[in-house]
């Protein structure tokens, strides 16, 4: 019985490390790879929606990261909506980028104040988690705080 106990526990140490490292090994690949920071992030802004993946979201996640590296210059996106484009560009892009890159800048805009100022909060919201802190680290916070929410 005492063996069995002394198992038992040896592989709940085991499992605990096994779930640590792969934490660590997502965190590493969300810091570089947009695709796997949407993933990564996804419960932080959409707790109660399962993430569905899809091909759309490799090939737009793709093309984000060529346009924050300068590969690609201009990028028109024309997609049916409820495909993620809006949390996609509008709210995950610029915290990524920020999070690699924090010099650059962004301006949004919208058909909707609705719709800008719902992306504006996610966006907020996704940079003030403990989950992009702890795959960035940012050195800046932001200039003043407005509770939006």
């Amino acid at each position: 019985m005492k063996d069995n106990l002394n198992s038992l526990e040896i592989l709940k140490k085991n499992l605990a490390k096994q779930i640590e490292i792969e934490r660590e090994i997502s965190r590493r690949l969300a810091k570089n790879s947009f695709y796997h920071f949407v993933r990564y992030m996804w419960r932080v802004i959409e707790p109660e929606t399962k993430f569905v993946d899809g091909w759309h979201i490799h090939v737009l996640c793709a093309h984000a990261e060529a346009v924050a590296t300068f590969d690609i210059h201009k990028l028109n996106n024309n997609m049916p909506p409820r495909h993620m484009k809006s949390i996609i560009w509008c709210v995950m892009w610029p915290a990524w980028v920020w999070g690699k890159y924090p010099e650059r800048s962004f301006i949004f805009g919208s058909h909707s104040l609705a719709l800008a100022t719902r992306d504006s909060i996610k966006t907020r919201q996704l940079i003030n988690s403990e989950e992009y802190k702890n795959v960035f680290e940012p050195e800046w916070t932001f200039l003043y705080s407005r509770n939006l929410s």
